[in-house]
């Protein structure tokens, strides 16, 4: 993307691929690279696909729900988002608070996103969720075959 002639021009990724792009890349409207959606089907809301940090408490005290009822704020998020690679999930939280453009202008996309959806695989068991679902879905879209496909998955918990 950023050799002269580039490989590609558009590269769908993930907002936490921020830090991999070459040091002094210009984010922006006018800049080397740009966020943008892809328009939905047919005239339909594109839907947003996003992913998340979970947050569990494994010990009852007080101490453990204080941190856990901080977490679920928004300013638990600001210092995360002046660093960069933090999107906040509130609709409350000010968007002055990311210290990236990039960050910025991903977490405008989402709150204004009409479909947000959030990608199952972030929750499943490491080898599932980033090798076998996406080999099964790869298989499901080639052939149409549900069954074959869901083995294809099933085989990352077997490992």
């Amino acid at each position: 993307m950023f050799t002269s002639p580039p490989g590609c021009l558009m590269y769908r990724q993930a907002s936490f691929q921020r830090p991999n792009l070459p040091t002094g890349v210009i984010v922006g409207e006018d800049g080397d690279v740009d966020v943008f959606v892809l328009p939905g089907i047919d005239g339909d809301p594109a839907p947003i696909l996003i992913g998340g940090t979970v947050a569990a408490a494994f010990t009852n005290s007080e101490e453990t729900w204080a941190l856990m009822r901080f977490l679920a704020t928004a300013a638990a998020g600001e210092s995360w988002a002046a660093q960069g690679g933090y999107i906040s999930p509130r609709t409350d939280f000010d968007p002055g608070a990311y210290g990236d453009e990039f960050d910025h202008r991903m977490a405008a996309i989402v709150a204004n996103a009409e479909v947000v959806r959030f990608d199952a695989s972030d929750l499943m068991y490491s080898p599932v969720g980033t090798r076998s679902f996406f080999d099964a879905m790869v298989q499901y879209i080639g052939t149409d075959r549900i069954g074959a496909a869901q083995e294809t998955a099933q085989a990352g918990y077997d490992r």
